[in-house]
């Protein structure tokens, strides 16, 4: 009877901990998005892994410079436009 209690425990731990580890990548990335909502695109996100979590990471990167480098065209294309009037 106890050791059926120890194993459920054990395995109770055994999953959250796997289940920690398999969003942590995703809360990353959620926190990168808020970030660049804000206007932040210098957020980037780990790619450690060749999965699809991986793979959204890695789109995500590109996605944030491609962002960021069209921000600040725009913005210099607004200062050049503003001090030629």
């Amino acid at each position: 009877r106890y050791a059926l209690l120890a194993a459920l425990a054990t395995s109770l731990i055994l999953t959250q901990f796997l289940a920690h580890g398999m969003t942590s990548p995703l809360r990353q990335m959620t926190t990168a998005a808020r970030a660049m909502a804000r206007g932040d695109y210098s957020a980037r996100v780990r790619a450690t892994s060749r999965d699809e979590i991986g793979q959204l990471a890695t789109a995500y990167n590109q996605m944030a410079a491609d962002l960021g480098a069209a921000d600040e065209y725009r913005r210099g294309l607004i200062a050049n436009v503003s001090h030629e009037l």
